[in-house]
């Protein structure tokens, strides 16, 4: 008989480089949320964490749900129940959608890559590509190379 603890990753053969689950969650708050949930599944890939398909399944909801925002207040502009004016106020409460399920997947894979770290010699750091995110994002305009639906979906 073998004692396995329910919550112990099984680290893929990429596991070099995984990151603290805090880096991804900055990566929200000074990058933008489609960068910032693609970092989110794949550290929990290269982590081996257990909670790999929920935390997948939160990030799904997430871009269902800032899709169907973004959609809402298009159909509401357009059909005259808003006025321009609301709108700055109405993308508050996306952005406080984005923040609810990132800190949900945040405390998923927090719970994992405490146990990943006790088990590996050392994890990466993540504030290199942090930072490389931030600066080469802060040159590019995604305002102008995407279409103004799915930039405000992955603002």
């Amino acid at each position: 008989m073998t004692y396995t603890i329910p919550d112990e990753p099984t680290p893929s053969t990429l596991a070099k480089l995984a990151v603290r689950p805090m880096w991804p969650l900055f990566a929200l708050m000074f990058v933008n949320t489609g960068v910032s949930w693609l970092w989110f599944i794949a550290n929990s890939f290269f982590q081996g964490s257990p909670y790999l398909k929920k935390e997948v399944a939160w990030i799904a909801l997430g871009l269902a749900g800032s899709c169907l925002g973004v959609f809402a207040i298009a159909t509401a502009l357009s059909q005259g129940f808003i006025d321009e004016s609301m709108i700055p106020y109405l993308l508050i409460i996306l952005t406080v959608w984005k923040l609810g399920i990132s800190y949900k997947v945040f405390v998923l894979q927090n719970n994992s890559f405490e146990l990943f770290e006790y088990f590996q010699e050392s994890v990466s750091n993540g504030a290199i590509p942090f930072i490389a995110m931030v600066i080469i994002f802060q040159q590019i305009s995604l305002y102008q190379l995407l279409p103004s639906y799915i930039y405000l979906v992955l603002r």
